[in-house]
């Protein structure tokens, strides 16, 4: 999950979003900072809260949420008629981060022995490159194919492919 989550991040999010707020609306590169800017303060106030939601729900559930956050952020941004607009899908994005980036490495952890944590947390760290890396080749096929709304439907589509491993990891859980 996190090389997708990564791919969306790095992919449609911060590779297409600065593209379209520039090319959609004129935005200068300040307002385009400040957007961003939003959606890393949402993320940090969310992650600060996690404790408190881990206590409420599930893991599994908190990333399913994440996921459709993920989406919902996604398919909005190219629907958006207003650069200010933009500091909603940009904010629900951030909510996103802030639930899935620590309660995966939560996860990641408790599934580790605490004898080979240390590797597991590097490869998860590889991973992470690898997602980063690819996102932007991923987000650009979608983008040749319809433009700058499918760069964003790509990534939306990574979160829903994002939902569908959880819904299918729980089946399996809940089977066995």
């Amino acid at each position: 999950l996190n090389i997708l989550t990564f791919m969306v991040l790095y992919g449609s999010y911060l590779t297409y979003f600065p593209i379209k707020l520039e090319e959609s609306f004129g935005s200068r590169s300040f307002f385009i900072g400040i957007i961003l800017s939003s959606s890393s303060i949402t993320t940090a106030i969310t992650a600060a809260q996690l404790g408190k939601l881990s206590r409420r729900f599930n893991h599994e559930r908190l990333l399913l949420f994440s996921f459709l956050m993920y989406t919902v952020s996604l398919v909005f941004i190219p629907l958006m008629p207003h650069a200010i607009l933009m500091f909603i899908p940009a904010m629900i994005f951030g909510f996103a981060q802030g639930i899935n980036i620590p309660n995966i490495q939560t996860m990641l952890v408790n599934m580790a022995p605490v004898q080979h944590r240390g590797a597991f947390m590097s490869i998860n760290g590889m991973v992470l490159r690898i997602g980063q890396t690819l996102g932007p080749m991923f987000a650009g096929l979608f983008y040749i194919i319809g433009g700058i709304q499918f760069a964003f439907y790509g990534g939306a589509f990574l979160s829903v492919l994002m939902i569908l491993v959880v819904l299918f990891t729980l089946r399996e859980k809940e089977s066995s």
